[in-house]
């Protein structure tokens, strides 16, 4: 006997999967389709301690979010953000720099139970306690980002977090003599799940929800399809046995392209004034795209004999077929 079938099951059935697609074509179409490239610069505190895990909340608020790419975190020479700083970034082909400072940092513990639990023996008498205590944190922080060009200040933001939790605790008492006791306090719980900890990392997530940047003066909406002889990048820095070209994805390369690299050889100048007449340019390198990103492209200085091209920053660059 066969089974029953029932249309309006099957209808139910297909209305249900309709409405999946439509939530995930919705989700789609949330998704921004270009994404700043960025970085993140070691983090300050106004205040007598520092946090050195807000850093690691920054990229990590960062890279959850849709609006950015994270390739690294960068180091401050001497503190400051130097000119050395910004030439890295550029390096990583780095939009914006982020900087997130701790202003405010807070925690109060309320009322709680202490229970003694005796004496152990770690080398010496320990009078043994266990604490629990509720805790209630506040965080306010301060998101600036920095252009990566010029190191200018692109915005800033104030965000704030607030996190009420329990903390629990051993706390070892050691009687040196009368009247002095010194005390070790071991928390149970990592930085992440503290109620500190919570209330920084939602202060630096109001921040990173709230800061505006203007993407379109970094992001090209229009690619061009540069044809042969007509990119005129330029060399940008020479490392190592790579070339970094200032010109990348913007301008349509892509890896796998072959470019020239044409130095000038000879200067003519006249000998009354000493104007330049003329220069005098070759070919000296044809070198391969490795890699590219928004604003520079990556290319091998590796020739075919296995020497490298004798290429200095400021040569010009032009794609060949």
């Amino acid at each position: 006997m066969g089974r029953s079938r029932n249309p309006q099951n099957h209808l139910k059935l297909l209305m249900v999967l309709v409405s999946i697609l439509a939530c995930n074509l919705d989700l789609y179409a949330q998704i921004p389709q270009h994404t700043l490239t960025v970085a993140v610069l070691p983090s300050q505190s106004r205040l007598n301690y520092r946090f050195p895990y807000a850093t690691d909340q920054l990229v990590h608020s960062l890279a959850n979010s849709t609006q950015y790419q994270v390739v690294d975190s960068l180091s401050l020479i001497n503190g400051r953000l130097s000119s050395q700083v910004l030439e890295e970034a550029q390096k990583m082909g780095v939009h914006v720099l982020f900087q997130v400072s701790v202003t405010l940092a807070d925690q109060r513990t309320g009322s709680g139970i202490n229970a003694g639990l005796g004496q152990i023996k770690l080398g010496k008498i320990y009078d043994v306690g266990l604490a629990v205590s509720k805790t209630t944190a506040r965080a306010e922080v301060v998101l600036r980002a920095f252009d990566s060009q010029t190191g200018r200040v692109l915005t800033s933001v104030n965000g704030r977090g607030t996190s009420v939790g329990s903390n629990v605790g051993l706390n070892l008492d050691y009687t040196k003599f009368a009247g002095s006791i010194d005390r070790y306090q071991l928390g149970m719980r990592q930085y992440s799940s503290t109620s500190i900890g919570k209330a920084i990392q939602r202060a630096i997530d109001s921040a990173v929800n709230n800061i505006r940047i203007q993407t379109s003066n970094y992001l090209a909406d229009d690619v061009q399809d540069p044809a042969a002889g007509q990119l005129n990048a330029l060399i940008a820095d020479v490392d190592g046995d790579v070339v970094y070209l200032n010109r990348g994805r913007n301008a349509g390369l892509e890896p796998g392209m072959k470019v020239a690299v044409t130095a000038i050889v000879k200067v003519i100048r006249d000998p009354a004034t000493g104007e330049t007449l003329e220069e005098l340019t070759e070919i000296v390198a044809v070198l391969t795209v490795e890699s590219v990103r928004n604003r520079i492209a990556i290319a091998s200085r590796q020739m075919p004999d296995g020497t490298l091209a004798d290429v200095k920053v400021g040569d010009l660059v032009q794609l060949v077929d």
